[in-house]
């Protein structure tokens, strides 16, 4: 008892981007963030984690805003790396799950143990063909890019604690800031490369899946049409969605793409999956700062739709921060 009561948290968690490394620093019982930070990218390139020289100046100088040196932290990466399946294994002592789960593993992908890590959730007990058996959700991700990122994390003197993916530090969020609610909550984190999908079933991670719909793509179909903005962030001043100005034709196109992206995995959701209607639509990540999507994409699907914003429960000093940019980082430091 003593030593659980003196072990200290685990409080540090950086979210490796594409555009940007984030990260924050939330030790505190109360709903205060201790330090945070936004370091972007001084250059781009598809996949930045292959050149220490562009990582590292920044990720030195996200660990020492969050007095990480030293520190073990936690460790969230994209999920374009994992590979999700959902299986119905026999019902088995917990001791023996991890075997039998690699092994039906291996009937639907070409899983090797010694190339890719997996890891598990059991989701809940079914029946199949009047036989109990346990929906588990595995996710699977090369060891090469796993320890590509924790040697980056070392090189900066710092260790990984855990590895964690968006949809499960969105969701401990996500109960952080709603608490003990029931239904079908569908978070969607747009971020610069891809966006992230995940259905929150009462309070369990139920369906997740990456969006065509990013900064990126976005930035190439106004392109396309002829306007060219200097940064995303222009977009969050001066401008609303439905406003018909010269860069409102091309944002719609991509926002209808969104919303059928949306409709697609919400049907699948509720006629596959059996998981039934979304209950409430959360926006987050850069892009929803985008003044109207909200009501855009709540009009679209027919579903209510609010922005995710952990500074309505959560205090921090820092004024500059973007806190929907944050949001997974953040996520991932509260995760218990």
């Amino acid at each position: 008892m003593i030593a659980n009561f003196l072990k200290k948290r685990i409080c540090i968690a950086i979210e490796l981007g594409y555009s940007a490394i984030k990260g924050v620093r939330v030790c505190s019982s109360r709903k205060i963030i201790d330090a945070c930070a936004i370091i972007p990218f001084s250059s781009f390139t598809e996949y930045p984690y292959d050149d220490p020289d562009i990582v590292l100046p920044p990720l030195n100088s996200l660990r020492d805003k969050l007095g990480a040196k030293g520190k073990r932290v936690r460790l969230c990466v994209n999920m374009s790396h994992i590979t999700v399946r959902e299986l119905r294994v026999p019902v088995v002592p917990e001791d023996e799950m991890e075997e039998v789960v690699k092994w039906e593993l291996k009937k639907v992908i070409d899983y090797d143990p010694d190339i890719y890590n997996m890891d598990f959730k059991v989701i809940e007990n079914v029946l199949v063909d009047n036989v109990e058996k346990y929906l588990v959700k595995v996710y699977v991700a090369r060891k090469k890019i796993l320890k590509q990122y924790v040697s980056l994390i070392e090189q900066a003197d710092m260790g990984v604690d855990s590895i964690t993916i968006p949809p499960y530090a969105l969701r401990a969020l996500f109960i952080e800031l709603f608490g003990d609610v029931s239904g079908n909550f569908a978070i969607i984190d747009l971020g610069a490369k891809s966006s992230t999908l995940s259905i929150v079933k009462n309070k369990i991670v139920r369906f997740e899946r990456q969006l065509i719909f990013s900064s990126f793509e976005l930035a190439d179909i106004l392109e396309k049409k002829g306007v060219a903005l200097h940064t995303m962030d222009e977009l969050s001043s001066g401008y609303r969605i439905g406003d018909e100005s010269a860069i409102d034709e091309g944002i719609v196109d991509a926002l209808n793409s969104l919303v059928e992206e949306l409709s697609k995995s919400f049907n699948y959701f509720s006629s596959v999956i059996k998981g039934g209607n979304i209950t409430k639509i959360l926006l987050t990540g850069g892009l929803a700062n985008l003044n109207g999507i909200d009501a855009f994409i709540a009009d679209k699907t027919g579903v209510y739709t609010e922005i995710l914003n952990p500074f309505t429960v959560f205090q921090c000093n820092d004024v500059t921060i973007d806190p929907l940019r944050i949001s997974v980082a953040l996520g991932s430091g509260l995760l218990r």
